[in-house]
C-alpha cells in the first residue's frame, strides 16, 4: 500500500482541489482565461457553477443514499467496513457516483473561474489522484471481499460514467 492511499478523505481533496484551482487562477492573473475581463458575464458563470454543483451534489448523495440504503459505510478511509455490495441505484452506471459527483462540482468551479488551464490540468489530476490512491485500493478490498461478484460488477459498471 503507497503511502497516500487512503489517507485523504475524497470531499477534503475535492475543496483542496478548489482551493489550489483558485489560487492557480489568481497567480496567473487570468492568463489563460476564457473571457475578457470586461466581460459582464458574472451571473452567467455563476449559474453554471450552481448547476453543475446541484448535478454534482445530486449525483452524490444519490450515491450516499444507496449506501444507506444497504446498511453499509460511507466512510471511504474504511473500507473494512464494508458490509455490502452496493449495485442498485446509481450504481447501475457508475461504481463511484460519488466521486463523479465531486469531478462534476469541479467542473462547475472550473466554469465558474472561466479558466481553460485550470480544466485541462486539474480535473485530470482529481481523477488521476482518486483513481490511485482511493478507487484503486478500494476496489482491491472489494475485490478480495466479495470475489466473483464484484469482478461480474466491474465488467458491467465503469468506473467513471464512460471509462
Amino acid at each position: 500500500m503507497s503511502s497516500l492511499e487512503l489517507k485523504v478523505p475524497p470531499v477534503l481533496f475535492t475543496f483542496l482541489c478548489m482551493l489550489a484551482m483558485y489560487l492557480f487562477n489568481i497567480m496567473t492573473r487570468n492568463a489563460f482565461s476564457l473571457c475578457s475581463s470586461d466581460d459582464n458575464s458574472f451571473v452567467m458563470r455563476l449559474l453554471l457553477f450552481a448547476s453543475s454543483l446541484m448535478i454534482g451534489a445530486g449525483i452524490a448523495l444519490a450515491g450516499k443514499y444507496e449506501f444507506s440504503k444497504m446498511k453499509t459505510t460511507v466512510n471511504p478511509m474504511t473500507p473494512e467496513k464494508t458490509s455490502s455490495l452496493v449495485q442498485g441505484g446509481v450504481y447501475r452506471w457508475t461504481r463511484n457516483p460519488m466521486y463523479v459527483g465531486f469531478l462534476a462540482c469541479l467542473f462547475g468551479w472550473s466554469l465558474f473561474l472561466m479558466d481553460w488551464m485550470v480544466m485541462v490540468v486539474f480535473l485530470p489530476f482529481f481523477v488521476w489522484y482518486l483513481n490511485k490512491f482511493q478507487i484503486e485500493p478500494e476496489e482491491r478490498f472489494l475485490q478480495e471481499l466479495f470475489g466473483q461478484e464484484f469482478v461480474n460488477y466491474k465488467r458491467k459498471v465503469k468506473r467513471w460514467l464512460f471509462v
